[in-house]
């Protein structure tokens, strides 16, 4: 799977999680952060299927992010969820670092 898939689907999942957590909570923090970051990673993905040269930094940076703000949740709650999204920030954040060196 190519760096921009990946991106894809990274930005499906979390704009689709975003919406569930409103629709099933009423979590307006949910739907905001998930469609937010789930837009950055859709954009990102949209310039490396382009050839350009900011979308691996983008996904970096949102893969980053996603793995900062994880952090704290998953020590305050040790929830599923929480733990599901650092994993998923870690490991993204190793792949499109990866990518960008």
């Amino acid at each position: 799977m190519s760096p921009d898939q990946i991106a894809l689907v990274l930005g499906g999942l979390l704009s689709l999680g975003g919406a569930k957590g409103y629709f099933s909570k009423g979590s307006k923090a949910s739907l905001i952060a998930g469609v937010g970051l789930g837009g950055v990673y859709l954009y990102s993905s949209r310039l490396m299927s382009q050839n350009s040269t900011s979308g691996v930094p983008l996904a970096l940076a949102g893969s980053a992010f996603l793995f900062a703000s994880g952090v704290p949740r998953l020590a305050k709650t040790r929830k599923p969820v929480p733990l599901m999204l650092t994993v998923l920030g870690a490991v993204s954040t190793a792949y499109y670092y990866k990518q960008w060196v």
